[in-house]
């Protein structure tokens, strides 16, 4: 279903380059299906938003995929709110609050790490302020 080597979708290149027009053809040809595709490492096309900080690509995507979708982790365990909290991508981390709340925060990585632990370890001030602020101990 639209994928290339190592379960790499069009969606997730998308994502990954935060085009919104060509996620919202992709989502009406392949819908949350298509979404919930991981590349070979788990990763989702919401870790790929999530990473570069295209808000208005996760936005779609988690309209689409909605807690099911953030909730993902890949195989060590990162979520894409792990992600948000290491490249310091606040807006994004808010937009992934909403929609999974203080559950997707909660989660830890295969090294035990919170998104608060992994925001802290990057001087990511900003994020840190969210997640505590959504109420994660720090």
């Amino acid at each position: 279903m639209l994928t290339v080597e190592n379960g790499v979708s069009c969606a997730h290149m998308a994502s990954q380059n935060g085009h919104v027009e060509a996620l919202r053809v992709l989502i009406e040809a392949g819908g949350k299906e298509l979404l919930m595709l991981t590349v070979e490492n788990g990763v989702s096309c919401a870790h790929m938003a999530s990473q570069n900080g295209h808000v208005e690509a996760l936005r779609m995507l988690i309209e689409v995929g909605g807690k099911e979708l953030v909730m993902l982790t890949d195989e060590k365990g990162w979520s894409c709110a792990h992600v948000a909290s290491q490249n310091g991508h606040a807006e994004a981390l808010r937009v992934l609050i909403e929609a999974g709340g203080k559950e997707l925060l909660m989660l830890t990585n295969d090294d035990g790490k919170s998104c608060a632990d992994i925001a802290s370890e990057n001087g990511n001030v900003e994020a840190l302020g969210l997640l505590v602020e959504a109420g994660v101990e720090a």
